[in-house]
């Protein structure tokens, strides 16, 4: 399961590339909150920095993605892009699906 936090920087963990059909570094998450219905749609590149079996990208907190977004439970469809002109177009193999928390900026006592 990934974690974002709004307005934070989040690092997320996934395992995309196994399952890629072309060289890209280019992946589409589409998230869709569980209960609202309401979607979020973000481009990220890998970190190339990692020889792991997994990728790392990481979602940026002035990005603003999130900020107006609903809390609570999400899924998640990734999509490979191609390394030349990735766009937001939701097309392209999905390499990866789950589920994503989303958590409010700052926990109350």
């Amino acid at each position: 399961m990934l974690h974002i936090t709004k307005l934070a920087n989040s690092v997320l963990y996934y395992t995309a590339t196994e399952n890629t059909t072309i060289d890209t570094d280019y992946f589409l998450f589409i998230f869709e909150h569980r209960a609202t219905l309401e979607k979020v749609i973000v481009l990220l590149s890998k970190d190339n920095s990692t020889e792991d079996r997994f990728d790392v990208s990481t979602i940026e907190a002035d990005n603003h993605e999130f900020d107006n977004a609903t809390e609570g439970l999400w899924k998640y469809t990734i999509r490979q892009k191609p390394a030349v002109n990735p766009d937001t177009t939701e097309t392209g193999l999905i390499v990866e699906t789950g589920y994503m928390m989303l958590h409010p900026s700052a926990e109350f006592e």
